[in-house]
């Protein structure tokens, strides 16, 4: 099993597109200043930290224990803005029909819809096309929930006590969707196999009620009934991976009312353990898992927007984790993503900043710490963003 979360939609590289929710129906676009995001081998010597490279090679490659020159700044020109649906909540990307260009997939809080905007692969997009769903969507995730090699959507919603699946057919067009019993408001959700049967699962984070759903998969794009498990306070995003090195899906939600997150560890049969809380900024309200020290285990990134701050949870690889690394960003930090934004072969974090409405990008050192935050306007209310490569550059 992949000990890699796969974590889906809002808060899901290299361009930045930011949903802005304030008064306009527009996604913005944020293109790199550079031209190349690739990583160099300047002479392949073996390093253990940066000192061990002459000044040509510029970083150590800690993941390769190569030198590196890096090709990017982690430095975002100015972009364009696209329309989509009432009040667009959460933006995902994906090639959806094939064409090896990524495309666009919202969910608009006031339209009742998913827009699709499929990419020409070099940064323009076609106008929205629009498949209904139920009242005020706040998520889109995506994943092939039926094992046919095309993308389908999962779709979570702020004031009702389902998730919706839309089934797509290759060529960006999706189903009618078909509605699955959650909790109570599952803002959030993440799919993966949490049950070792090879079909993919939803789990979804009930604001509501306090709890995470899981909804095992038949592999057709069906799920069975819900089975919920108590966590903290008001989560609003759930993420899944192995974060104790057994082999079997965890879970880890970001708890806004409590200012934690909660870990269960799965049992491999769809089941998990009690909820265990590591304390938060205010507000955490997003959060992906991924080996920010490159050290082979998973650890844990919040965004807290009561804070305005940035949280890593630094992970020992048994399920445990060290207390919070806090890291200042724009005011309330709500979308977090996290890539190598500037080819040194290090993670770095990004988030949409609902209220200074800008994103900022924080460099990594390979160590789990980060630097001063660089912020880049967008447009009103960003409240997610994800990463694509819609230029082909």
């Amino acid at each position: 099993m992949n000990k890699c979360a796969r974590y889906l939609g809002c808060f899901s590289a290299l361009l930045f597109l930011a949903c802005s929710s304030g008064g306009n129906s527009t996604i913005e676009e944020e293109p790199p200043a550079r031209e190349d995001m690739a990583q160099v081998c300047s002479d392949c010597t073996v390093c253990a930290r940066d000192t061990d490279c002459p000044p040509a090679a510029g970083f150590c490659d800690l993941s390769r224990n190569r030198c590196i020159k890096p090709t990017g700044s982690g430095v975002f020109q100015a972009g364009g803005t696209l329309t989509a649906g009432a009040a667009p909540y959460c933006v995902a990307a994906s090639d959806l029909n094939g064409d090896g260009r990524a495309d666009l997939i919202v969910a608009n809080n006031m339209s009742s819809s998913i827009s699709v905007l499929l990419g020409d692969g070099m940064g323009g997009f076609a106008s929205p096309v629009n498949f209904s769903v139920s009242a005020k969507p706040s998520f889109v995730g995506i994943a092939d929930l039926n094992r046919d090699q095309k993308i389908d959507l999962v779709v979570g919603y702020i004031d009702l006590t389902v998730v919706s699946v839309l089934l797509g057919d290759g060529a960006g067009r999706f189903g009618a969707a078909k509605n699955f019993a959650a909790g109570a408001g599952p803002r959030g959700a993440a799919v993966g196999d949490v049950n070792g049967d090879g079909s993919p699962d939803i789990v979804a984070a009930n604001f509501v009620d306090n709890t995470v759903s899981v909804l095992l998969g038949n592999g057709s794009g069906s799920f069975g009934a819900a089975k919920s498990f108590a966590v903290g306070t008001d989560p609003r995003a759930v993420a899944v991976g192995d974060l104790n090195g057994d082999g079997r899906l965890d879970l880890v939600t970001a708890n806004n009312g409590s200012a934690n997150v909660s870990v269960l560890l799965g049992d491999g049969r769809g089941s998990f353990s009690a909820a265990s809380p590591l304390s938060s900024g205010i507000a955490p309200r997003a959060l992906v898992v991924a080996d920010v020290n490159v050290d082979g285990k998973l650890d844990i990134l919040t965004t807290s927007s009561g804070s305005n701050t940035l949280n890593v949870f630094l992970g020992n690889g048994t399920g445990g984790f060290a207390s919070a690394s806090n890291f200042p960003a724009g005011s309330a930090p709500i979308g977090v993503v996290v890539a190598d934004w500037n080819g040194d072969g290090r993670l770095d974090l990004a988030s949409a900043n609902g209220q200074s409405n800008d994103v900022s990008v924080l460099l990594g050192n390979g160590m789990g710490s980060f630097g001063t935050a660089t912020n880049f306007r967008v447009g009103n209310l960003p409240r997610s963003l994800t990463m694509a490569d819609v230029n082909g550059i």
